[in-house]
């Protein structure tokens, strides 16, 4: 079989935000969760807080997959008091 072939431009990818901030008081960094409205979900959803984007949707980690699902800022319901980013081992 022959070798597939890549492109030799970079991706143009959207820069990441590490921190955004939702509203008063209220700031979201990289590995916090935060309780979030998924489109096509009855219920909110206690999700993990991976980047922002400069266009302002956020992405999070979706615990019923694993996958990565990707939001408005409008779509997060509130976070938690005692948070602080996660560490991953």
């Amino acid at each position: 079989m022959a070798g597939a072939r890549r492109s030799k431009t970079p991706p143009n990818l959207p820069d990441r935000i590490e921190e955004i901030r939702i509203g008063p008081r209220q700031v979201l960094r990289t590995g916090m969760e935060a309780k979030v409205r998924f489109p096509g979900r009855r219920q909110n959803v206690m999700a993990r807080f991976l980047y922002a984007d400069e266009r302002g949707f956020l992405s999070f980690t979706d615990p019923k997959n694993g996958g990565r699902r990707t939001v408005s800022a409008d779509c997060v319901v509130s976070i938690p008091r005692n948070q602080t980013p996660r560490r991953d081992p």
